[in-house]
């Protein structure tokens, strides 16, 4: 788990991902090399024709582009749920994600989102209510019926599109367990969810706004 401070900004991803193999990667949040843009990686969404929908947001640009060294100009918009979009773009290493409402913002490692399902977990972020908790990730091209299993062995659909998905719930028990899916061959899968057991009683207590969190983002990349 890493704890991040940006002026009064508080936010607490766990940014280790295991992987189905059982390895261990690490998920960049910040600082990409941006001098190596435009690389592009085997996957579906990246792959697909650009739509005007494509076009990143200014603030997702800013994100992924500043932030993150993501090449935002062969940026696409992987999954639309609800109020949420979340967009994905090339780096020289992987595939960075971003959304417009900033609480989805980290990158994969092209070894992991080709071929691993890559699952990232917020549990504090200014973007998100108090008592939410935040899993998302990406998976191979292929993957369908994904779901998000509870400590009480109960199961949900997750949002899941353009190689990417994300569940968004209340960070209390029973917590999610277990990442689900099937492969490109129909086999059911799993993966951890990341989420530590004492997320729940996780104090999160920040009273920046979205407004100044996004400001305090936007002045660190200055």
């Amino acid at each position: 788990m890493r704890l991040q401070r940006t002026g009064r900004l508080l936010v607490i991803i766990v940014v280790a991902l295991a992987t189905a193999s059982g390895g261990i990667a690490l998920a960049a949040r910040h600082g990409a090399n941006r001098r190596h843009r435009g690389t592009h990686i085997a996957l579906a969404v990246l792959a697909s024709k650009a739509s005007a929908q494509d076009a990143l947001p200014a603030g997702v640009t800013g994100a992924m582009g500043r932030r993150m060294g993501a090449d935002e100009a062969h940026g696409r918009l992987a999954l639309s749920h609800g109020d949420l979009k979340v967009y994905v773009a090339p780096y020289s290493g992987g595939v960075c994600l971003g959304s417009n409402d900033h609480a989805i913002e980290s990158c994969v490692p092209s070894r992991l989102a080709v071929t691993e399902p890559a699952v990232s977990v917020v549990i504090c972020s200014p973007f998100m209510a108090p008592d939410e908790l935040l899993v998302y990730g990406t998976l191979p091209d292929g993957a369908a019926d994904v779901r998000i299993a509870f400590a009480d062995g109960h199961t949900t659909p997750v949002a899941f599109g353009g190689n990417t998905f994300f569940y968004r719930g209340a960070r209390r028990d029973p917590l999610p367990t277990e990442l689900l899916w099937r492969d490109a061959a129909g086999q059911q899968l799993s993966q951890s969810a990341n989420v530590p057991g004492d997320a729940a009683s996780e104090r999160c207590g920040s009273s920046v706004t979205p407004a100044e969190a996004e400001r305090a983002l936007s002045n660190e990349t200055r």
